[in-house]
């Protein structure tokens, strides 16, 4: 979603774009937010530094400017930034900061797997779902040669095609694909 559908979306109806942004970020925001806080903080105070996220973002997404690519950057900002407030808050009521660990140290400094993967997760998601909407056969021509690596051979016996056509519908379906994705956003 770029700043231009965001600003229509809100001027027709906010309630629903807000839904939207929890349905599509929300699993996302909660990975940032419990890996920064899970070494200080129990599920109540996670769940509550989500909500402050959100209500943040639904405060200032009026001011967004229009020339913004992705909102997904700066969700991410704000949910980091939210999550640190919130570890320096529950860090210094457990104890001070020099009694904690080097271990626990490198762990809140560190970008954690569980972001890297909720964005591949995400990622993997969007391309199936752009490879379905390439339709038969293209859609199992291109599965059967990336995912189950079979040869244009293989793939033809099973289809009942020529090898030819298989490789011509594999080439134009893989461009189909690249438009659709550089569509959504997501550039290879």
């Amino acid at each position: 979603m770029n700043g231009n559908e965001l600003q229509l979306r809100l001027k027709e109806s906010p309630q629903k774009l807000y839904r939207e942004i929890i349905g599509e970020y929300g699993g996302y925001v909660y990975a940032i937010v419990y890996n920064k806080l899970r070494s200080v903080c129990g599920t109540q105070e996670v769940d509550e530094c989500v909500s402050d996220v959100f209500a943040e973002i639904f405060m200032k997404i009026s001011g967004l400017s229009t020339d913004e690519r992705d909102i997904k950057g700066y969700i991410n900002t704000v949910a980091k930034r939210r999550a640190i407030d919130y570890f320096r808050k529950y860090s210094i009521k457990q104890s001070s900061y020099a009694e904690l660990d080097s271990e626990q140290i490198r762990e809140i400094a560190s970008e954690s797997n569980i972001e890297e993967e909720t964005e591949k997760k995400e990622l993997r998601k969007i391309l199936l779902d752009k490879i379905t909407e390439l339709g038969e056969p293209d859609s199992e021509i291109i599965m059967r040669k990336f995912y189950y690596n079979q040869n244009s051979a293989e793939i033809a016996k099973r289809l009942s095609l020529k090898d030819v056509t298989v490789r011509s519908r594999c080439k134009r379906a893989l461009e189909r694909l690249g438009v659709m994705l550089a569509d959504a956003g997501i550039l290879m």
